[in-house]
């Protein structure tokens, strides 16, 4: 018995190890690019698959090689250095090779404008896919790895309400003080069990190094539906059943808020500026969004909250403010600055990058 279960086991690890060189060679074969074989091994190597086209891009990590290396002005100017945190859409290169990022678009904006006899700029991209506010707030050292930094745009936003189906985490004791109800006492039930919290940890695990799973993956969303989106639709429905959906969404409005006070107190100890930015969404009309009603009512009224807090937190604690989606809102945008909801195009990411030039430009003149 048991030596049919090893052999089994062994049969399973050598099929998937089988289906991933698979996946790998399939991936070079069809985009000509031997990052394939570096997915999951190499971190800044991401993979982009859609309209038919599968795309692998290798992302200057912005840590990496001295200013001449980069062809920066650094040797011979004053350097003003920016870090921006945020998620995938912080993160960029939607495109592949043929986009960047915004703050590579930012960078060369900024520069632009003050021009090489004036103060040179360096953007450092710190996004990173499916990050929220907890890793902005463990990573804030990262900024420091070039040297003194004196500004941080703080681009949390959409991946805020992660914590309600993975979990606390950063700031676990505080919130299972302060929300006993949803966490461990009667409410508890109505939040995700921990099959769930395993699956979709897992999920997004088997996602960061598996091409193979990535590929299938991408096949099942396009297919049927994302499963973090199905994880949700039935917690969410749940919630507005039992009257409980407002207790949900203070939580992780509070998480943002811890985070951004640990920012704070990491800006104002190294004198460093920081600055909210609020990134664009393209809106989804509910003719074309499968979501329930309430799924889209939960997610507006969040994102509305957190909106809010964002503005009142920069009041308060005299940070910056930036709002790109407003910016959005009353300008002509093209119809492809977006890659998709909340990723933009090369198009896109020169749009954002040269509004917040001009909006930095105005906050570092009056500091």
């Amino acid at each position: 018995m048991l030596k049919n279960i090893s052999l089994s086991l062994i049969a399973l690890l050598i099929s998937i190890i089988i289906l991933e060189m698979l996946a790998r060679t399939a991936g070079f074969l069809y985009s000509g690019d031997g990052l394939s074989f570096s997915y999951g091994l190499d971190s800044s190597v991401k993979v982009m698959v859609g309209n038919k086209k599968i795309t692998f891009v290798k992302k200057d990590t912005a840590l990496k090689g001295t200013s001449a290396e980069r062809g920066g002005q650094e040797s011979a100017q004053a350097i003003i250095r920016i870090a921006a945190f945020g998620g995938s859409t912080t993160y960029g290169y939607h495109e592949g090779k043929v986009s960047s990022s915004w703050p590579a678009e930012l960078e060369m904006a900024l520069n632009k404008r003050y021009g090489p006899d004036k103060t040179g700029f360096r953007v450092l991209n710190l996004g990173t896919g499916g990050a929220s506010s907890d890793y902005a707030a463990e990573h804030l050292s990262f900024s420091q790895k070039e040297g003194e930094i004196h500004y941080i745009l703080w681009c949390n936003y959409i991946n805020e309400s992660d914590i309600l189906y993975s979990g606390p985490y950063r700031n676990a004791q505080i919130l299972y003080e302060e929300f006993t109800d949803i966490l461990k006492g009667e409410m508890s039930n109505f939040t995700i069990n921990r099959v769930n919290i395993f699956l979709h940890r897992l999920d997004k695990t088997l996602k960061k190094y598996s091409l193979f799973y990535t590929f299938l993956h991408r096949f099942i969303y396009r297919t049927y539906t994302n499963m973090a989106d199905v994880v949700e639709l039935d917690s969410v429905d749940e919630w507005y059943k039992q009257g409980v959906a407002g207790r949900f969404i203070d939580l992780p409005l509070r998480n943002y808020e811890l985070n951004f006070l640990e920012a704070e107190r990491f800006c104002d100890e190294n004198d460093i500026k920081l600055i909210i930015v609020r990134l664009p969404l393209k809106e989804v009309s509910d003719t074309k969004d499968r979501r329930s009603r309430e799924f889209r009512d939960f997610y507006k009224t969040f994102r509305t909250k957190l909106d809010k807090l964002t503005v009142e937190l920069a009041k308060k604690h005299g940070a910056g403010y930036i709002n790109v989606q407003e910016y959005y809102e009353r300008s002509d945008v093209p119809e492809d600055a977006f890659h998709d909801r909340c990723h933009q195009t090369q198009k896109g990411n020169t749009m954002t990058g040269e509004f917040l030039a001009d909006e930095l430009i105005k906050l570092i003149s009056e500091r």
